[in-house]
């Protein structure tokens, strides 16, 4: 499901909340097929930043291409993937100039580059985050991925790193559901219908909702409908 994932469209602002909830205190993502500024990406690390002075989230990605690194940073919470590109970039200019040296503006084609780039891996990093993705350990099937947490110790309270890489399987039992139906009712609306469609491939997508009272906190939860085939020898959508 990799390329199904990596070319699904991010549109409108990004679900800044739910990019919070990676599984692990950093991650790194293989890529297949991926490439940037004449250089081929192996795959990428992610973590979330928090800036102290300037009380901001961020998105850092570390883009592996062999014989370089790119970063590239989102400052999640201005609107949409390019908007948080370009604030990075002004906030780099910003610094600049305080040590007396000129940037310049981005130019635009390789502002495309980066938001091209980054959208592949905000689109991964976003099933790592979604609701109840399909991820199983390597070498400990029964181990699930935890979020790091706070531990009490005499000197108060501290976060630990991990002792060890865990590597994680990712998209096997969905991507071996589709291949066995592609039609599957897993993908199917709940909403059944007569009318005739002419046979073709639902992109895959992504759907939010809200769960918690209307009145109380309320925490969004994201889920990616995967692609399937509409119209090929079936009654209903």
């Amino acid at each position: 499901i990799y390329q199904a994932l990596a070319d699904t469209e991010l549109s409108g602002e990004l679900p800044c909340d739910v990019l919070l909830r990676l599984p692990e205190p950093c991650v790194y993502v293989e890529t297949q097929g991926l490439e940037a500024f004449d250089k081929r990406i192996y795959g990428f690390w992610a973590h979330n930043e928090f800036d102290v002075n300037q009380k901001r989230a961020e998105l850092r990605i570390l883009f592996n291409a062999g014989d370089r690194l790119i970063p590239t940073i989102l400052h999640t919470g201005q609107g949409t993937l390019k908007d948080a590109i370009e604030a990075s970039f002004k906030t780099a200019e910003t610094h600049a100039q305080q040590h007396n040296v000129s940037l310049g503006p981005a130019p635009d084609e390789f502002v495309d580059v980066v938001v091209s780039t980054a959208s592949r891996a905000v689109a991964l990093l976003l099933y790592l985050c979604s609701d109840a993705p399909d991820v199983v350990n390597a070498n400990h099937p029964d181990l699930s991925p935890q979020a790091p947490r706070l531990k009490k110790t005499r000197k108060g309270l501290r976060l630990f790193s991990p002792n060890r890489v865990h590597v994680w399987h990712v998209g096997r039992n969905l991507a071996e559901q589709l291949r066995r139906d592609p039609t599957s009712a897993l993908h199917r609306s709940n909403h059944a219908t007569t009318r005739t469609v002419r046979a073709h491939i639902r992109r895959g997508h992504w759907h939010g909702f809200w769960r918690g009272p209307r009145s109380g906190q309320r925490e969004l939860f994201y889920k990616w409908i995967p692609p399937i085939v509409v119209g090929k020898n079936q009654v209903g959508g």
